[in-house]
C-alpha cells in the first residue's frame, strides 16, 4: 500500500487492521509513505511500486487531490495513476483512491472519539464552535476546508498537530459512519479483494 505521507500511512495502517469493521477477512499488508508526498504519488506511484510487483499480490494507492499539484477532478487523477500502474505490471491487482479534497475529510464523523482526539470534551461543543467560527456551515455534511477545521480545533484547545491524532481517530471511529465517496470506494475494493 502506498500513501502520500505519514499521517495518511498511519491512518491507513489503523483502518486496514480493523478487518471486521471493514467487512473483510484478515489480510497482511505493509504501508509505505511516498517521500515526495501527493505530487510524487500522482506522478511516480508506478515507479515507486515497481520493485514490489513480485513481493505483493495487490497494490493500493492513496493521495490527496489538494496538494498533488493538479487541478483535475479526483476521478481523472485516479484514472491517470491507475493507467500507469496497469502499464507497469499491476493491471487487475491495484486500485487508486484520491481523497477529495484531502485526508482530513475522513476525520469529520459525528463521534465523541473525534472530539476527544482533537482535545474537546464532546462532539456537540466542537461542532458548535466550528460553526460559530465559520469552519462548518450548519447545513453542510463536512467542513468546507477539512484540514483548516482540524487545525483550528486543535489551536483552540492548544493541542499540537500529531500523527497520533490520525491514528487514534482511525482506530476508534465507526467506519460505518463514513459516507465519503472515496472511502466507500476503498471499502468496496477491499471487500472485493478480501471477502469475509
Amino acid at each position: 500500500m502506498l500513501a502520500a505521507d505519514g499521517p495518511m500511512a498511519q491512518s491507513l495502517r489503523e483502518i486496514l487492521s480493523r478487518h471486521q469493521s471493514l467487512g473483510t477477512r484478515a489480510f497482511g499488508f505493509d504501508v509505505y509513505p511516498h517521500p515526495e508526498h501527493d505530487p510524487g504519488v500522482l506522478r511516480r506511484a508506478h515507479l515507486f511500486l515497481a520493485p514490489f510487483r513480485q513481493q505483493y499480490d495487490r497494490a493500493l494507492v492513496l493521495f490527496d487531490r489538494d496538494g498533488c499539484g493538479s487541478l483535475q477532478p479526483a476521478p481523472e487523477l485516479a484514472a491517470a495513476v491507475q493507467g500507469n500502474l496497469d502499464q507497469s505490471g499491476w493491471a487487475g491487482r491495484s486500485a487508486v483512491t484520491v481523497l477529495d479534497p484531502e485526508l482530513e475529510v475522513w476525520l469529520w464523523a459525528e463521534s465523541p472519539h473525534v472530539a476527544s482526539a482533537l482535545g474537546w470534551s464532546n462532539w456537540k461543543a466542537l461542532r458548535r464552535w466550528l460553526e460559530e467560527n465559520g469552519h462548518w456551515r450548519p447545513d453542510a455534511l463536512k467542513p468546507g476546508d477539512p484540514k483548516a477545521a482540524v487545525q483550528a480545533a486543535l489551536l483552540e484547545r492548544r493541542q499540537p498537530m500529531s500523527t497520533a491524532i490520525y491514528r487514534k481517530i482511525a482506530r476508534t471511529v465507526s467506519l460505518a459512519k463514513c459516507l465519503d465517496p472515496a472511502f466507500v470506494g476503498l471499502l468496496a475494493t477491499l471487500r472485493g479483494w478480501f471477502p469475509a
